[in-house]
C-alpha cells in the first residue's frame, strides 16, 4: 500500500506541474464555465483518481488520497493568489488592460468553481470512506482559501475601475459658485463617470459568474459613492449654490450607477437593488443638504440630519461651508460643545487671526478716509 500511495503523490505532482506549465492565464472563446483551464484539468484528475482508488480501497489509501487533494487544492489557491498579487501591484499605479481585467474575472470564477468542487469532494469522500476516517475529513480550509481569494479579486477589480475614475472625480475641484442662479444641470464630469462605468462593466457582464456579478455591481456602486463623498469632503468654501450643484451631481451619479451596475441588463433593476444603491447615498445627501442651509439655520439642520452627530462632524461641515471662525464659536456654544473641547482651540486661534485681519483692514479704511478728507 505504501508503494501505491507513493505513486499517487508522484503522479499528482507531475499532473500539477504539467497543468500549470500549460496554463495560459487567459480565457478562450469556447470556455463556457469561464474558468482557468488548469482548474478543470485538476478537478478531472481528482475525480478519476478518486474513482480508481475506491475500487481498491476506502480505507487508509483513500484517506491518503484525500490529504493529497487538500494539499494540491491549497497549492493551486497559492498559485492564483500569486498571479493576483502581480496584478494588485500594478493596479496601485496604473490602469489595467481589458485582458488583465478579464484575467481577474477568470480568477474570480475559478475560485468559486474550486470552492464548490472542494465542498462536493468532501461530501463524496465522507460518504465513501471507512467510518474510522470520516471525522478527519474536512476541506473547509480549502473552501475558505478560495472564498478569500474570490473576495480579494473583486476588490482588485473595483480598484481597477477606481484608477480610471480618480482623474474624472478630480474635476470636482473646479466646481465654483460664480453663477449659482444658472445652476440647472449636473456637472460635465458626471457624464464622464457614467461613460466610464458603462465602458468598464459591460465587457465583464458575460464573463463574471452570475452568482457573484450582483455582489461585484454593488461593490462598484459602493466605491463610486465613496469616491464622490471623498471629493466633496475635500472642498472648502462650499456656498449654498455650490451645494445645490453638488446635489444635482449626486442625482446624476445615482441614476448612472443604478443603470450601469444593474445586475439585470435586459430590464430595470429590482426594487431591492435600487433601494440598496439609494441607501449608499444617504449620508452624503444629508451632508449636502446641511451645506445648502443658510448659516443661520445650520445647527438646526445638522442636528435634524445627524441626531447623533459629534462636535468634530459639526466643525468639519462648518469648515467645508466656510463659516467664519467667530460664528463657529457661537454655533459651538449653541451646540453645547464643552468649553475645553480640542476643536475649540483651533477655532479660537482662527478667530483671533480673523479679528486681527479685520482690525488691520479697518485701520487701512480709516486711514484712506482721513487721506481723502485732507483734500
Amino acid at each position: 500500500m505504501h508503494i501505491y500511495t507513493t505513486l499517487q503523490e508522484q503522479d499528482m505532482q507531475k499532473m500539477f506541474n504539467q497543468i500549470l506549465s500549460e496554463e495560459s492565464w487567459s480565457l478562450d472563446a469556447f470556455n463556457r464555465k469561464k474558468v482557468l483551464s488548469s482548474s478543470r484539468d485538476m478537478v478531472f484528475y481528482f475525480s478519476s483518481s478518486r474513482q480508481k482508488c475506491i475500487e481498491l480501497s476506502t480505507g487508509g489509501a483513500y484517506f491518503h488520497l484525500y490529504t493529497l487533494f487538500k494539499k494540491f487544492l491549497s497549492r493551486y489557491a497559492t498559485q492564483m493568489a500569486g498571479k493576483l498579487e502581480e496584478i494588485k501591484v500594478k493596479v496601485q499605479t496604473e490602469e489595467l488592460s481589458l485582458e488583465e481585467d478579464t484575467l481577474l474575472c477568470a480568477i474570480l470564477n475559478t475560485s468559486e468553481y474550486c470552492a464548490g468542487t472542494a465542498k462536493e469532494m468532501q461530501s463524496y469522500i465522507v460518504a465513501d470512506i471507512d467510518t474510522q476516517y470520516k471525522s478527519q475529513v474536512s476541506l473547509e480550509e480549502s473552501v475558505e482559501a478560495f472564498h478569500t481569494l474570490l473576495a480579494d479579486t473583486i476588490s482588485t477589480l473595483v480598484q481597477s475601475l477606481a484608477i480610471q475614475l480618480n482623474e474624472i472625480f478630480a474635476g470636482m475641484a473646479v466646481i465654483n459658485d460664480e453663477k449659482p442662479d444658472l445652476v440647472s444641470d449636473a456637472s460635465p464630469y458626471t457624464q464622464d463617470v457614467a461613460n466610464q462605468l458603462e465602458h468598464f462593466i459591460d465587457p465583464l457582464r458575460s464573463i463574471i459568474s452570475p452568482s457573484h456579478f450582483p455582489f461585484f455591481c454593488e461593490s462598484v456602486a459602493t466605491h463610486v459613492v465613496e469616491l464622490f463623498s471623498a471629493e466633496v469632503y475635500k472642498l472648502s468654501g462650499i456656498s449654498e449654490g455650490i451645494a445645490v450643484q453638488l446635489m444635482l451631481d449626486r442625482t446624476a451619479l445615482k441614476a448612472s450607477i443604478g443603470k450601469s451596475t444593474n445586475p439585470n441588463p435586459s430590464g430595470p433593476a429590482s426594487e431591492r437593488y435600487t433601494k440598496r444603491v439609494a441607501r449608499k447615498f444617504q449620508h452624503i445627501e444629508k451632508v449636502l443638504r446641511t451645506l445648502q442651509t443658510p448659516t443661520t439655520f445650520l445647527l438646526d439642520t445638522f442636528t435634524t440630519s445627524f441626531p447623533d452627530g459629534s462636535v468634530e462632524e459639526f466643525v468639519r461641515l462648518m469648515k467645508m461651508k466656510g463659516v467664519k471662525y467667530t460664528t463657529q464659536i457661537e454655533l459651538l456654544d449653541q451646540f453645547g460643545a464643552p468649553a475645553d473641547h480640542p476643536a475649540r482651540a483651533a477655532i479660537i486661534e482662527g478667530a483671533e487671526v480673523e479679528g486681527t485681519y479685520g482690525e488691520r483692514l479697518g485701520d487701512k479704511v480709516n486711514a484712506m478716509k482721513d487721506f481723502f478728507k485732507s483734500f
